[in-house]
């Protein structure tokens, strides 16, 4: 089946007199989608942070008694004692920074390998699993 595929694309990839222009109508398309994933992921892990930084310090509290009872709690007292921006959103620009490029690369890579192989004529289904690996 990869065989098959890879067949199909290197069969239809266009010789250097045949070369597509660099601005093709796909192009704008591909950096649209680059940039959506770049910026969904910034916000997925935006809106993700506070609960991730509450799940780390319950799972890090190893005093006795513990210090947070509930994630309620932990909210409450890293609220009241650190405030928003040090205390829930603490190191949120960091990751912000990290998964910008990661999921940029993801979205771009599967849409990039999904148009080529529904270009080869791999059937939707199969090309939309097959982009995704």
């Amino acid at each position: 089946m990869y065989a098959r595929c890879t067949q199909k694309l290197r069969d239809r990839r266009p010789s250097a007199a045949q070369a597509p222009p660099s601005h093709s109508p796909t192009t704008g398309l591909a950096n649209q989608t680059l940039l959506a994933g770049g910026i969904g992921g910034c916000v997925g892990d935006l809106l993700i942070h506070s609960l991730d930084t509450v799940k780390t310090r319950q799972q890090g509290d190893r005093s006795t008694p513990r210090r947070y009872t509930s994630i309620g709690h932990a909210y409450r007292t890293i609220l009241r004692q650190e405030g928003v921006v040090r205390g829930l959103y603490g190191g949120a620009s960091a990751a912000a920074l990290g998964s910008f490029p990661s999921t940029l690369l993801f979205f771009g890579g599967y849409e990039w390998s999904k148009r080529h192989l529904l270009e080869a004529g791999v059937k939707p289904h199969v090309a939309y699993l097959l982009g995704g690996e």
